[in-house]
């Protein structure tokens, strides 16, 4: 395997043997879409029929591609058909679509050196294991993909969290004091979230250097979910919260994190600061995206 693919702190969950764990350093977790057989086989592209009247980039991802995912995964693509970010689904109509709504936190930019979906399969990501043909024939894909892009003249959908990346406003981050408030919040026992967590363990960022928070969360998609996810059908952004109540709750695989209540003052700061953003992208005023 190669070792370019160890560089990168900050991960996107690929497998979860018995879906014990969630997400590894670098993202948020949260629910999956209602009504995904866990134990379901992830179907080849040819159950979904011809693939001679689509993309080459979706041709190369649903014939070979999506195989590779769902026999990495256990069971079947269980735990990410049904937690943030869901990108695997037994609809082989639905695959090329669903993966491409995480696009942000598991290939972005289609760079092979940063993509989440290939480090995982490193084989630390709690048994997520790629041959080197695997490797190849994701790698493959991504330059498809970049090419499809580029021959488009890179007309690619902006994702809900990328246009909610410019939509954020360091006036308003800054005023809600919300960097703070998550920072000097107590873990039982392990002392503020800040301790840990300054420069972004386990994907979540908490610091009193607000600026730095706000830059790294705007800018990097796998920080992003310290506080903020997408929908599960990519068409929105909420707060992280499943993300957070599972971690102060010490919900599996967090049984060792100091218990923390979610609610209360950075929780209310938070809210504050996304019904702002909210009311900033209603209005029009969002910048471009960061990421």
């Amino acid at each position: 395997m190669n070792v370019k693919y160890l560089a990168l702190f900050g991960t996107l969950s690929l497998a979860a043997v018995g879906c014990a764990g969630e997400f590894q350093p670098g993202d948020g977790n949260g629910p999956g879409p209602a009504g995904v057989d866990a134990g379901a086989d992830i179907p080849t592209a040819d159950a979904g029929g011809d693939s001679s009247d689509i993309g080459t980039a979706q041709a190369l991802f649903e014939n070979n591609v999506r195989p590779i995912i769902g026999s990495a995964c256990n069971p079947g693509g269980a735990c990410h058909a049904s937690q943030d970010p869901a990108f695997i689904t037994a609809d082989p109509n639905s695959a090329y679509d669903t993966i491409g709504i995480h696009k942000d936190r598991l290939y972005t930019g289609f760079d092979p050196a940063t993509s989440r979906l290939l480090i995982n399969g490193e084989g630390g990501h709690y048994g997520a294991v790629y041959t080197p043909d695997d490797v190849i024939t994701i790698e493959a894909w991504l330059a498809q993909e970049k090419l499809d892009a580029e021959a488009g003249g890179g007309g690619q959908v902006i994702s809900a969290l990328q246009e909610w990346s410019g939509c954020m406003n360091l006036d308003d981050w800054e005023a809600q004091n919300v960097a703070s408030l998550w920072a000097d919040k107590d873990a039982q026992n392990q002392g503020d979230c800040d301790a840990c967590h300054n420069l972004g363990a386990d994907g979540f960022m908490a610091s009193n250097d607000s600026v730095r928070v706000f830059e790294n969360i705007t800018t990097n998609p796998s920080l992003m979910p310290s506080y903020f996810t997408q929908t599960i059908d990519g068409t929105s952004v909420v707060i992280n919260r499943a993300r957070l109540e599972k971690v102060g709750n010490q919900l599996s695989p967090h049984e060792a994190h100091g218990a923390f209540q979610v609610d209360g003052n950075a929780m209310e700061a938070l809210q504050n600061f996304y019904d702002l953003t909210v009311s900033r992208k209603l209005a029009g005023q969002c910048q471009p995206p960061r990421f």
